[in-house]
């Protein structure tokens, strides 16, 4: 599932690279019905000021290529449930991976700054089950973006559409390594590291809904 900024459920779609025209609005029965083993079925829509984009199956909005699209001018959040118990999260902004890691495993732990990694440790701290799954992360989520999302949402009428895996926005070329510059004698260089940024804010938005898709975070099992 990801989140996205100020962009609407047509954008969405068409930044993971589908053509938004053909998407009809069905239900989560109806689409299942679409559900091939190629390509990943795409279900768009909107919450106050996000918009959204889920996948039963696919991992499509875990790639670079959508990922990087759909943050270009904004931020994206990337929530992945794996089928193998490893659950996944990402930042994105303007086209750039800002933080990516498994929730509760140190060892996935980004450099500093690492304010995400931070807010959802925060949730799983204060969750009280042994094995918290992704509820921690889409708390952390949903206090930064104040859009929530429960069953009833996914369940209801979305923007959906068949994306086929090859027509998916194709990931970008891969960052060239920064060169070291030269050590002047005399001189030690070191490395400077960017300034710390402050923990995710928490906004707020005003006291009404903006559409039918404002109800209360509810697990999905």
């Amino acid at each position: 599932m990801t989140f996205t900024r100020g962009i609407t459920p047509h954008d969405v779609l068409a930044r993971y690279g589908a053509d938004s025209r053909t998407a009809r609005l069905l239900t989560s029965q109806q689409a299942a019905q679409l559900n091939e083993t190629e390509g990943s079925v795409l279900r768009a829509g909107a919450l106050n000021d996000w918009s959204f984009c889920f996948e039963d199956y696919g991992v499509m909005g875990r790639m670079p290529g959508p990922l990087s699209a759909l943050s270009q001018g904004t931020e994206t959040f990337s929530i992945l449930r794996g089928g193998d118990g490893m659950n996944g999260f990402a930042h994105w902004r303007n086209g750039q991976c800002t933080e990516r890691f498994t929730p509760g495993y140190a060892h996935t732990r980004p450099p500093t700054p690492h304010p995400w990694w931070d807010a959802v440790q925060q949730q799983l701290d204060a969750a009280d089950a042994e094995y918290p799954g992704l509820i921690p992360v889409l708390e952390a989520v949903a206090l930064h973006t104040d859009a929530v999302l429960d069953t009833n949402i996914l369940n209801g009428p979305l923007l959906t559409l068949l994306l086929d895996d090859n027509s998916r926005t194709p990931d970008p070329p891969p960052q060239p390594p920064l060169e070291q510059p030269l050590q002047p004698p005399g001189r030690l260089l070191g490395f400077v590291l960017p300034r710390p940024t402050s923990a995710p804010s928490v906004q707020h938005a005003p006291n009404h809904p903006a559409d039918q898709h404002t109800q209360g975070f509810k697990p999905r099992e």
